[in-house]
């Protein structure tokens, strides 16, 4: 908090919290609206984003829940149990029939985000000030393209969108521990509350390791051994329901979470990469000069940021960060950096490093303060301020403009309504099709049809079994949308993980 924030009283501080809170807000919502017609609600998902919404559909109604995603012994459920809730108590209640199946799954995922960037801006106040949080926030509210389409679950892009809400109340929480006398962080049931979100955190998605690591290491070294041993009897009872569902075989066995293969002796090339491509392409600014241009303008941000953490408290009076901010913001920030260093990750998994995000942000919005800070001792403050007023609407609208393309993508996603239509009058009611079509369709028919995954992955061969036994003609989606009925030679050419082309 700077002199000016501390000055004010706490009725003009909330006051101006809530005004911060709810512009980022507006933004957020305002950039992610055209994804929430009735038309757009029917694009933009694949196989995987539509088992999420088949694992809501089972919570919505009444049969229980999925401890993992179908398949694997990983990724939980809480972004289809926010979709299930949203739709019994809100959309059901509106009237709004099978469409609401998707559309509460995308609001589930959106809403996830939208609390993530509150607290994460909330937390970054109380380490850097309400100018870096607002300016961190809008930038998270407009969004690197991943973000927007993390938060719409666009084809397999999802599960770091439940780290980064879960991960955003530990990190508020450390926040806590760094600025307050009596943080919550501290007492004996903030650690074992700390523990509990690090469990049920792990067992959603394990990305939130870039945030529970620094979290526990803090509530570590300020607590004690005792504090520690609360901490993990904590993580111990978030993961219990993992624990207990194996133990009562609540889910078969499956595949763990796969780590990418590490590529120590690439690091330094790998590194190089980072600051000029990898870096920009995680915070949204991909594009926006030449790489060579964006690693010097990086590693010249570093250097302002270090440096300014190395200058006397005295030599920085209103602008210094909260004691212990820049350790655990760049530890957070640096696990994320490290996963495109050291392991072998492609720019497509930018979503993975989503808890990271504000971390990232936040520094480079501090060393751009900083940075013109510096400025306004060798040049006039207007030209320093009217640069610097220039550099912001240049970032916002080149934010804006990639945005908006990641939107545009979604709403140019397949509409496989016409396909859903054509089983429907056909009366069909089990068919078969490639993985992306079958659970696609079978999520936006609302499991009025079932399906049987053609070749590619089978994520519930149990199911699959029970179906092809039903009685009565099954249809054939061929991989151009095509319905046809079902045939007895069908069955030689289906199944995985031969992945063969589908019949036309």
């Amino acid at each position: 908090m700077d002199a000016r924030e501390a000055g004010r009283s706490p009725a003009l501080r909330s006051a101006a919290t809530l005004a911060g809170l709810a512009a980022i807000l507006a933004v957020f919502v305002l950039v992610r609206l055209p994804l929430l017609t009735k038309g757009a609600s029917v694009r933009g998902w694949n196989g995987d984003s539509a088992i999420y919404g088949l694992m809501a559909k089972k919570i919505h109604d009444g049969r229980g829940f999925d401890v993992f995603f179908w398949g694997q012994n990983y990724m939980g459920p809480l972004t289809p149990a926010l979709a299930a809730g949203i739709r019994k108590a809100v959309l059901d209640p509106a009237g709004i029939g099978e469409e609401g199946g998707p559309i509460s799954l995308r609001l589930a995922s959106m809403g996830e985000i939208a609390f993530g960037i509150s607290l994460f801006c909330l937390g970054l106040a109380r380490l850097f000030g309400w100018p870096v949080a607002t300016a961190a926030g809008l930038w998270m509210a407009i969004g690197p393209p991943w973000f927007v389409r993390l938060s719409a679950l666009y084809g397999s892009e999802l599960g770091p969108e439940m780290a980064f809400a879960i991960g955003s109340i530990l990190f508020f929480l450390a926040a806590g521990a760094l600025t307050r006398e009596r943080p919550i962080l501290l007492r004996p049931a903030g650690l074992v509350a700390l523990g509990l979100l690090g469990g049920v955190g792990w067992w959603m998605n394990q990305t939130v390791v870039f945030v529970l690591v620094p979290a526990f290491a803090l509530a570590f070294l300020r607590a004690g051994p005792f504090g520690a041993a609360r901490v993990l009897a904590g993580a111990a009872l978030g993961y219990l329901p993992v624990w207990l569902g194996r133990a009562l075989d609540w889910y078969p066995p499956a595949a763990g979470p796969v780590l990418p293969p590490l590529r120590l002796g690439q690091a330094p090339e790998r590194l190089v990469d980072f600051a000029g491509v990898r870096l920009w392409n995680v915070v949204g600014l991909e594009g926006l000069a030449p790489p060579w241009v964006l690693g010097a303008a990086g590693l010249g941000l570093a250097a302002v940021i270090v440096a300014s953490a190395l200058r006397a408290p005295e030599a920085q009076a209103g602008a210094r960060p909260a004691p212990g901010a820049l350790p655990f913001v760049g530890l957070v920030a640096g696990l994320g950096a490290a996963m495109f260093v050291l392991l072998d990750v492609n720019r497509s998994q930018a979503r993975y490093v989503a808890p990271a995000l504000p971390a990232l942000l936040a520094i480079l919005v501090a060393a751009l303060a900083q940075a013109g800070r510096l400025l306004r001792r060798r040049l006039p403050s207007a030209a320093v301020a009217l640069a610097g007023v220039g550099l912001a609407c240049a970032l916002a609208v080149f934010l804006a403009r990639n945005a908006r393309a990641a939107v545009a993508l979604v709403l140019r996603a397949p509409d496989r309504s016409a396909t859903l239509r054509t089983i429907l009058d056909e009366g069909y009611a089990v068919c078969h099709a490639g993985y992306d079509a079958a659970y696609t369709l079978q999520f936006l028919s609302d499991e009025r049809v079932r399906f049987v995954p053609y070749h590619g992955p089978d994520r519930n061969r149990a199911l699959s079994a029970e179906l092809r036994a039903l009685p009565g003609p099954q249809c054939l989606v061929t991989s151009d949308g095509l319905v046809r009925r079902w045939l007895p030679s069908d069955a030689a050419t289906e199944g995985s993980p031969a992945r063969r082309p589908e019949p036309r």
